[in-house]
Parts: C-alpha cells; structure tokens; sequence
C-alpha cells in the first residue's frame, strides 16, 4: 500500500492515512488506523442501533455516515486494474455503514445469547440436577448391552430417548 494513489474528485495522495478507511478484506485493511476509528465509532452506537425500529435505524447509521463525512473520513476501495485506490460514493459509503453496524448487532446478539445460557446454566441448579442425571444414565447405558434408554425430563413432563454413548 505504499506509494499508491488516492484519487477522487477533489483529491490525490500517495498513501492512505488516518481520514481514510480502506474496504476490503485483510489484515492491513482491518488494522489500519481509519478503519480501527469507523469502527470505534460504529460500536459506540450499538446499543442504540439495536433497540431502534427500523427507521429510527436508518437514522442512526445515517448520523454516523455524516459524522465520518464530517470529519473528513474517506470510504475507498483498492482497484488492482488501475493501480489506485477510488473513492466510494455518498451511497455506498453509507452502505458500507449499515452493513458494519448489521455486523456488530449480530455479534452482540451472539454474545448476550452466550452469556443468558451460559448464567443459566451455571445458576439453575434444576438444570444441573437434569444434567447430572442424564450424565448417570448415560454412564449406565453405556455399560449395558439395551439400545436405547429413555429418561424423564421433569421441565415438561415428556420424555426422551438418547442412544448409548460409547465411553471407550
């Protein structure tokens, strides 16, 4: 990336700095400073983004577009045929917004899904009882030469057959 060319309507610079954020995938793209400050700046609206209805969505990322504009933060893409790096328009640079921050509300969504699992699994001592049973039944079933063993589960009153598990 060095001595390439930025070009746009209004500018040409012999290498990308901190105004700019470089779209593409790799490992310089993703560290570069500009890129590391979009998205800083993304995150930080988050939360908001993720409890908004969809059109207060579009104004989110809509306010975080006009921000990057306002402090001069450029989106550009490297073309290889021309040997330079181009300037997005208005329209795919507020795209490529919408899609940074649709990345982050999942990723967020994962995680919160992770950690309400993970604290009820580790606090819900019915669930650990259920587990340590079927954990002792499978064990046993294991050992026994039977095909299948059915165990209660007391959540919903219905049962549920598992296959024995080779421990060996």
């Amino acid at each position: 990336q060095q001595n390439i060319k930025i070009m746009s309507n209004k500018n040409c610079q012999s290498t990308p700095d901190k105004n700019y954020i470089l779209c593409g995938r790799g490992a310089n793209n993703y560290n570069h400073e500009g890129n590391r400050i979009f998205r800083q700046l993304v995150e930080s609206e988050v939360p908001l983004y993720t409890k908004s209805s969809q059109k207060t969505k579009s104004c989110v990322v809509e306010r975080v577009a006009r921000t990057l504009q306002s402090e001069k933060m450029i989106f550009v893409e490297y073309s290889a045929k021309e040997s330079f790096w181009k300037e997005l328009s208005r329209e795919a640079s507020r795209k490529k917004v919408a899609h940074r921050f649709r990345d982050f509300a999942r990723k967020e969504k994962n995680n919160k899904l992770f950690r309400t699992i993970s604290s009820a699994v580790d606090n819900n001592t019915e669930f650990q009882k259920i587990l340590s049973q079927v954990k002792a039944n499978a064990l046993a079933a294991a050992k026994s030469e039977s095909g299948f063993t059915t165990y209660p589960l007391p959540v919903n009153k219905t049962r549920i057959d598992f296959e024995p598990i080779s421990l060996l």
